[in-house]
């Protein structure tokens, strides 16, 4: 069903309603946020930014504002996940007419509310994850970070753990983000790592492969 396949490649959790068959404008709204997806991870910004306006404009064309939501939720998540400071400002100005609860608790998970976070709207590729933030178990949280699959979900898992994610995590996770070609996020993590290392020369290798690929 196209709401819970659009909710699902923003990064989201489930959809609020199934429709029976999707309307055209529906489709391509989520096809086009799919490939915005790939086009900003693969750090295509032209494309991606094409993308982008064109999965909003058909969001519109169909009135639904859950999905515009989630098309604006979905990108927030995305910078977030790559490093890019966001607040979801263009969310949050239209939050007030969301009637959808899973997207709510998204946005708490990207505003790192967790003691408001409903753990039973988390999926379980979070769910761990989610919990151990609730509790305050960095380390915990750090090793659930290890165990997501979805190279997109481990990478905004990754950013809400902050400081904190181990150089261990980092490696492996720079390693899948490198088979997906992924390269905003081999940069973002890379220079989480660089503020990790201590030894001087490998931080200076580090720096040289950064100014490279930055």
């Amino acid at each position: 069903m196209i709401k819970a396949f659009l909710i699902v490649s923003l990064l989201l959790f489930t959809s609020c309603s199934m429709e029976p068959a999707p309307n055209s404008w529906e489709y391509k709204s989520s096809a086009y946020f799919e490939s915005y997806k790939k086009n900003f991870l693969y750090d295509k910004e032209i494309l991606a930014e094409s993308d982008l306006q064109s999965a909003r404009s058909f969001a519109k064309r169909g009135g639904d504002v859950t999905q515009l939501a989630s098309i604006e939720l979905g990108k927030c998540a995305l910078n977030i996940a790559v490093g890019i400071e966001d607040k979801c400002a263009e969310y949050q100005e239209m939050e007030e007419l969301v009637t959808c609860p899973r997207i709510k608790n998204y946005n708490k998970m990207l505003q790192k509310e967790w003691d408001d976070i409903d753990l039973s709207m988390v999926p379980s590729k979070y769910k761990d994850f989610v919990e151990a933030m609730k509790k305050g178990d960095l380390s915990g949280a750090d090793t659930t970070v290890q165990k997501i699959d979805d190279p997109v979900s481990k990478l905004l898992a990754l950013a809400l753990l902050g400081d904190e994610v181990s150089k261990e995590t980092l490696n492996g996770s720079i390693e899948i983000m490198s088979f997906y070609g992924y390269k905003k996020g081999i940069v973002s993590l890379l220079k989480k790592l660089r503020d990790k290392i201590e030894d001087p020369q490998a931080k200076r290798l580090l720096i040289k492969k950064l100014e490279l690929l930055d």
